[in-house]
């Protein structure tokens, strides 16, 4: 998603994903300006994974 290529105003897709695994905890995945950026997951996501 992230290499999608702007459209026509420069936007591009944007967007923030969860993975969760029971042993390795969760992983936020933001997509934004054309590039991921991958870190751990935040106590404050903590209840989606409840």
């Amino acid at each position: 998603m992230a290499r999608i290529p702007a459209n026509e105003d420069g936007d591009h897709v944007s967007g923030l994903f969860l993975a969760s695994h029971e042993r390795d905890g969760t992983t936020e995945w933001q997509v934004r300006e054309g590039e991921l950026f991958i870190s751990p997951g935040d106590g404050r996501h903590r209840y989606l994974a409840e």
